[in-house]
């Protein structure tokens, strides 16, 4: 499901179980946190002291939440190279599913598929193929390059 995953992570959540969290949070937040620039801190931070009494008639109201990183993350040069191979498997993934190749008992390399790849591509000029298949070649030259 990771490799696949392009759209944002979404929960959904009771408001008693909002209420409960946050309440749990600032309760313990000095024992789950101990720099002061903690994200978690920083955010506790914004939304204030928890109410001190819930409205028993949102018992069973729901959210849907779009979940969004909002501190930078730093990227280095590995975790650049990791985007890169996880985009990697993410064009492959639609390849080996689109691709007829020939049964055989020998076991077909990544290179057999995608060489099978532009030879079915060039046949029923699929060119979205041809471009896919020309990206995973150039990704994998760059990572074989990185390491």
């Amino acid at each position: 499901m990771e490799l696949a995953q392009k759209a944002k992570p979404v929960i959904i959540i009771s408001l008693h179980e909002i209420f409960k969290t946050h309440a749990l949070l600032a309760e313990n937040l000095s024992q789950l946190v101990t720099e002061s620039d903690d994200p978690l801190k920083v955010i506790m931070a914004d939304l204030g002291a928890p109410p001190s009494e819930f409205n028993e008639d949102d018992q069973d109201r729901e959210l849907q939440l779009t979940l969004t990183n909002r501190f930078k993350v730093d990227v280095d040069e590995d975790s650049e190279h990791h985007r890169l191979y996880d985009e990697t498997k993410e064009l492959v993934i639609p390849i080996l599913r689109l691709v007829p190749v020939q049964n055989s008992i020998h076991r077909l390399s990544l290179m057999d598929v995608l060489e099978a790849g532009i030879k079915f591509a060039t046949e029923t000029n699929n060119s979205n193929l041809k471009s896919q298949i020309k990206k995973i070649l150039e990704n994998l030259g760059k990572l074989e390059t990185a390491e």
